[in-house]
């Protein structure tokens, strides 16, 4: 398993913590030792752009993924991940969590995006917070859910 970093801001990120969960994820999800993924820390700028080029959401978010496959399509390329670690930082103040709280569930949640899990009706949503907090606890991370 290979979790490619990019770092293209200005605040310090735990890239291991990145790595060693991402990889936790794929493997109790049973990627393949194959399985890639690629995460990217940008600035606000970066990420409202992309969040506006392909979702056509015109603000500033803190996560983005972008799964490379399909149904059809097997690489081992899973796909992108694109933080906003000043968006993370304000989430997370906001639901008075801390940084590394938020910024973990949010490595889980893009992770698990990547392999096909969505929260785009109650039931999918449902499927994929319980199995971001059983993540989080097999890890050995407090969980705490999206609000």
């Amino acid at each position: 398993m290979e979790i490619l970093i990019s770092d293209r801001q200005n605040i310090n990120v735990n890239q291991d913590l990145v790595k060693e969960l991402s990889k936790f994820v794929l493997r109790q999800e049973k990627a393949g030792d194959e399985s890639e993924i690629s995460v990217s820390f940008v600035q606000a700028d970066e990420i409202k752009s992309l969040n506006k080029n392909y979702r056509q959401i015109d603000k500033v978010t803190d996560v983005l993924s972008f799964s490379f496959n399909d149904n059809e399509t097997k690489s081992p390329m899973l796909g992108d991940v694109v933080l906003c670690l000043t968006q993370v930082q304000k989430k997370a103040k906001e639901q008075a969590i801390s940084f590394d709280e938020y910024f973990s569930l949010l490595v889980v949640h893009s992770t698990l995006h990547l392999l096909g899990y969505s929260h785009e009706t109650d039931e999918h949503a449902k499927v994929m917070i319980d199995r971001e907090n059983q993540l989080l606890e097999e890890f050995g991370h407090e969980s705490k859910s999206f609000k």
